[in-house]
């Protein structure tokens, strides 16, 4: 049986139980959300013992190489030694500049950084507020150019991170963020004239407009298309700024649906009108965001539609 050593007590581990799991059936309260190693909310460091390399999946090189990993990804067969992350190490302070409504359910969150650089567009971060609530949001604009980093966030009846942005943080605008993380930013090709394909659903399309603005700003040269989708008009956001950049480049489509449509938008389940873009699948990346059912539903109809495995990109929401 494999001992988990943290905070000076030993805890051992059940047959197939992650670090995760046997910390809080031990009753440490040790932070996490997904546990399903997507969110990152439960990284972890390890001081000693060895670290799997599929405990850190989507983890930058930089955490990995310091032992951090996902306690709900770890089934250590030996003994290890962890401690909570260091904040030095992998979290930066941030400040709330701006927050503005972007539809009925959606907010645009401006933060303000030290060095905005290293934080990738597309990729997402663990917004972490001073009560301690830490969720998981997509960044949705460059900002190494434009000297902030954006977020869209959905606001749910109850939802904490929200109900907190919307009623407390104008007085206190000082939150922390860990990352970036995620599959989901435009990588350095060798060629610029592959088609991209971008598809999600709700707040999935925020890392999408980052990666078509990147993709933009690199000189793409490729057909790159962005299929938004909702359940009614009004779920569709951003519409006016999308429209004109469809309108700046010719190589870029915009195409947004919903599912009951008042006459603004084209009715259609996204991932059937996402298949009509897929012209020329051998030579297509395809970044697929969104709620992780409808995620995995659109990335299976485009593995099947012929888009190689190795070509599609996502970062399911939870």
């Amino acid at each position: 049986m494999s001992i988990i050593d943290f905070n000076n007590q030993s805890y051992p581990l059940e047959p197939r139980e992650n670090v995760l799991q046997c910390l809080l059936r031990h009753g440490v309260n040790y932070p996490n959300s997904c546990q399903a190693g997507i969110c990152q909310s439960c990284l972890i460091k390890a001081k000693d013992g060895v670290v799997h390399p599929s405990w850190q999946e989507g983890l930058p090189e930089t955490l990995k190489s310091q032992g951090y990993f996902l306690a709900c990804l770890a089934k250590p067969e030996t003994a290890l030694q962890v401690v909570a992350p260091e904040s030095a190490e992998c979290e930066v302070k941030a400040q709330i500049l701006e927050l503005k409504p972007l539809n009925h359910n959606v907010v645009q969150v401006k933060l303000g950084v030290e060095d905005p650089t290293p934080w990738i567009p597309g990729q997402y971060l663990s917004l972490i507020n001073p009560e301690g609530t830490i969720r998981s949001y997509s960044i949705a604009n460059i900002p190494s150019q434009e000297g902030v980093i954006e977020l869209q966030i959905k606001i749910y009846p109850g939802g904490v991170m929200g109900q907190w942005l919307m009623d407390n943080a104008a007085k206190n605008p000082q939150v922390t963020l860990r990352g970036p993380f995620g599959h989901c930013f435009y990588h350095n090709p060798e060629h610029l004239d592959f088609n991209i394909l971008l598809a999600g659903t709700g707040t999935g399309l925020a890392p999408l407009i980052a990666i078509l603005k990147s993709a933009l700003y690199q000189n793409h040269q490729g057909r790159i298309t962005l299929v938004h989708g909702g359940l009614t008009d009004e779920d569709i956001y951003c519409k006016e700024e999308l429209d004109a950049l469809s309108t700046q480049f010719n190589t870029f489509i915009y195409d947004p649906c919903v599912v009951k449509s008042q006459g603004c938008y084209p009715e259609a389940l996204i991932d059937r009108r996402v298949l009509t873009h897929i012209n020329n699948p051998q030579d297509t990346r395809v970044y697929v965001c969104g709620p992780k059912e409808i995620t995995n539903k659109l990335k299976t109809r485009i593995f099947l539609a012929g888009v190689p495995s190795k070509q599609i990109f996502s970062d399911p929401f939870i």
